[in-house]
């Protein structure tokens, strides 16, 4: 029988990268901890990763670079629950820049709901949009059983933020 396509996606390698909001540790770290609803938050559909979750999740990170109090972060997710590497790197203390649910300011997504993208909040942010790329998956093709190696560059705006970073440093 022929395993399907989505079956293959969940057995194989996930890989993003992330700009995040700190000076990340050069060793490699595992966030081991499940995730549940955040039951603090006003906004219904967003998770916490905490011991006491009841979804297990693991994620693994590692750091590539740091500039200006950013870090880049490659980002493998072992698990592949909803929101999982955002809520693994918020709850150790690295939100991705830009995230409006996960990031820094707890009331960004509900100010950005109500009023849209503001003079204030893109300052808040730092970037228009949450800074977490899928970089790379890999799994065998159900049908063909091919390896498949799909890569997606760095977006345009991770690199000239870097850059940025970089000449204000």
């Amino acid at each position: 029988r022929v395993k399907s396509l989505a079956g293959a996606l969940a057995e194989g390698i996930k890989e993003y990268v992330a700009l995040v909001h700190g000076d990340f540790p050069d060793e490699e770290m595992t966030v081991d901890w499940p995730l549940g609803q955040d039951g603090e938050s006003n906004v219904v559909k967003k998770r916490r990763a905490w011991p006491g979750g009841t979804e297990p999740a693991v994620t693994r990170f590692r750091k590539v670079l740091s500039v200006g109090g950013i870090s880049l972060v490659r980002c493998f997710p072992e698990t592949g629950r909803l929101h999982q590497i955002r809520a693994h790197l918020e709850s150790k203390g690295f939100p991705i820049v830009g995230d409006k649910l996960y990031g820094r300011d707890p009331a960004a997504f509900l100010e950005f709901v109500r009023h849209g993208m503001t003079a204030d909040l893109q300052k808040s942010l730092i970037l228009p949009r949450s800074a977490l790329h899928a970089a790379r998956l890999a799994f065998t093709h159900p049908e063909t059983r091919r390896p498949m190696n799909i890569r997606a560059p760095l977006p345009r705006l991770f690199a000239d933020f870097i850059r940025s970073l970089r000449v204000r440093d």
